[in-house]
């Protein structure tokens, strides 16, 4: 972080396969530097306790919800409002990787609770998605204020190596339809280490010539610090 110049970052136990309570005592060490983002099962019976502790327990600054029954369509599903409710309750920004089957369900979830801020990672990209398939229903949801697409992880979802010339021409239609304001960078650490190295990752958002100065900073940190750290 320090040689690439990036000041705080946002951490994922199940990403980066730690367990949380080891990196909340990072976060305690390095005050001001580092927000966590908890996993929740949301197909789990008792998935409302479980953010609930997470979000008191560990002081999460968000929430990325994994369900464990793959394949399963569970974005609207009944037993799983319960928890929506109370994670826009908590006020915590909630990450979300969407199959493009599933996009249409999405819907009912951003109606029901226009105060739950909505974080769509790796360009709204989920389990098995093509970009055909699902960027133009991504594209509707700008109408809805409280729905941000996370520009992180492109090498998952370009077919091409750094710097994934086949996604600018989707990231520019993303930032042209939600702004600057709804949009946040993300490095994909750790498995971006062997795709184009962190530093280029970081470097990644000055080679796109459509981005505006303000903008830009807005995407590179502003943005992330309003959802996660603010």
């Amino acid at each position: 972080m320090d040689k690439a110049r990036v000041n705080r970052a946002l951490l994922f136990p199940e990403n980066l396969q730690i367990p949380i309570q080891h990196l909340a005592e990072v976060q305690k060490l390095h005050s001001g530097r580092f927000a966590i983002v908890g996993a929740v099962d949301p197909l789990s019976p008792d998935a409302v306790e479980v953010a609930e502790e997470t979000r008191l327990r560990w002081a999460v600054a968000g929430i990325s919800l994994s369900p464990s029954e793959a394949g399963r369509r569970w974005l609207n599903a009944f037993e799983v409002m319960p928890l929506w409710e109370r994670l826009e309750q908590l006020g915590v920004a909630v990450s979300l990787h969407i199959a493009s089957q599933d996009y249409n369900q999405f819907s009912d979830v951003v109606t029901t609770f226009p105060a739950l801020r909505i974080v769509l990672e790796d360009l709204g990209s989920g389990p098995e998605t093509m970009l055909s398939q699902y960027v133009p229903i991504l594209l509707e949801y700008a109408r809805y204020p409280q729905v941000h697409v996370s520009l992180s992880g492109l090498f998952r979802v370009s077919s091409l190596p750094y710097p994934y010339p086949d996604l600018w021409p989707v990231v520019e239609s993303v930032y042209r339809t939600f702004g600057g304001r709804r949009l946040v960078w993300g490095s994909g650490y750790p498995e971006v280490l062997a795709a184009s190295g962190y530093e280029n990752a970081v470097e990644l958002l000055a080679r796109f010539p459509f981005l505006d100065t303000a903008d830009r900073e807005l995407i590179g940190h502003g943005n992330a610090a309003r959802l996660w750290f603010d």
